[in-house]
């Protein structure tokens, strides 16, 4: 045999082995990329849904809030409290002084204490 012949025959194809490598690397490149992206997406997902959870309770807590000040806004509310510390309203134009401080302007109402006994202490009375 010609030594071309003999060298031929023997040869590894390293051309071949070197492609089939570079693909094999690549597509294990390509195959950790996913994982790690996907693993990603993952943990992502779960700090989206804690803050989702989180933003539900403030508007439950925001529609809980207004709907409070709303109900402790309204006329009937705040002559509930004035009634339950014996509070009456007195319009301005009806006192006969004023002084310049408690002024605040034609028809606004300046709240007055009413005269009670006191209140009974654990069921004793003063």
């Amino acid at each position: 045999m010609s030594r071309n012949r003999i060298k031929s025959a023997n040869s590894l194809q390293t051309h071949k082995l070197w492609k089939l490598i570079t693909v094999v690397f690549v597509l294990t490149l390509f195959g950790l990329v996913y994982v790690f992206l996907q693993l990603k997406i993952d943990t992502l997902a779960k700090d989206n849904k804690k803050l989702e959870l989180v933003l539900a309770d403030c508007k439950k807590r925001n529609d809980m809030l207004a709907l409070q000040r709303q109900r402790l806004t309204t006329p009937n509310a705040l002559q509930r409290q004035l009634a339950y510390f014996h509070i009456d309203m007195v319009d301005l134009n009806k006192l006969q002084v004023l002084d310049a401080q408690s002024f605040r302007g034609p028809g606004e109402m300046l709240a007055r204490g009413r005269d009670y006994p006191p209140r009974a202490i654990g069921g004793v009375n003063p």
